[in-house]
């Protein structure tokens, strides 16, 4: 099955033994160009997500599949 989109995260994660590897998308416009645009709060929102999850890691956990 092809991917809805490419990153450089599906490299590293299929790239030899592989790499646990997490993707947090942005939506965004404009991409590239001089004009690119985020809402500020979506980033906002992908910041606190990102901040929470962290907090739910521990010790010895493991993200191999």
């Amino acid at each position: 099955m092809r991917p809805l989109f490419h990153s450089a995260i599906q490299a590293m994660q299929l790239s030899r033994g592989g790499v646990a590897t997490g993707l947090i998308h942005v939506p965004y416009r404009y991409m590239h160009s001089p004009v690119e645009m985020v809402s500020l709060k979506d980033a906002e929102h992908c910041a606190q997500l990102l901040a929470e999850w962290i907090c739910t890691l521990r010790s010895g956990m493991s993200f191999i599949p």
